[in-house]
């Protein structure tokens, strides 16, 4: 999704609330979701082996969790794995909506444990196939 579409999904979701950011106030707020991101996922797209990239957190295995680069211009897309854009989306709007933060938060929660659920099956199953295949040392 690019910035320009977040920006429409944000005014649907917004509908009836507090108008939803532009310009330089969208750039921040979307910042601090993909900080929030960063830290309570292991989103496949910003897991990283380079130490040297903006790194937010150890992630699992040898891998860190980087943080998402921000967009330039409207037309570019988000750095982020396309599951996890709701998400963010939720995010800003729990910092925008007057009457409906608490039901954005939990949303945003939601998709996250799912997300969760979904990478940490997908990394046992790809640990499993090394391991079969002779790759993984045990310790």
């Amino acid at each position: 999704m690019t910035l320009e579409k977040l920006s429409s999904f944000l005014d649907v979701i917004l509908a009836g609330d507090n108008q939803a950011p532009s310009g330089e106030a969208l750039i921040a707020a979307l910042e601090m979701a993909y900080i929030e991101i960063a830290n309570k996922t292991n989103a496949l797209k910003l897991l990283t082996e380079d130490p040297d990239l903006s790194i937010i957190r150890k992630g699992p295995g040898r891998t860190f969790v980087r943080i998402p680069k921000l967009p330039k211009d409207p037309t570019d897309e988000l750095d982020i794995d396309s599951e996890l854009v709701p998400a963010v989306a939720r995010y800003i709007a729990s910092y925008i909506s007057k009457d409906k933060a608490g039901i954005h938060l939990g949303i945003a929660n939601n998709i996250i444990i799912d997300y969760n659920a979904k990478v940490e099956a997908y990394v046992a199953y790809i640990q499993e196939q090394a391991e079969d295949d002779g790759v993984v040392e045990h310790a």
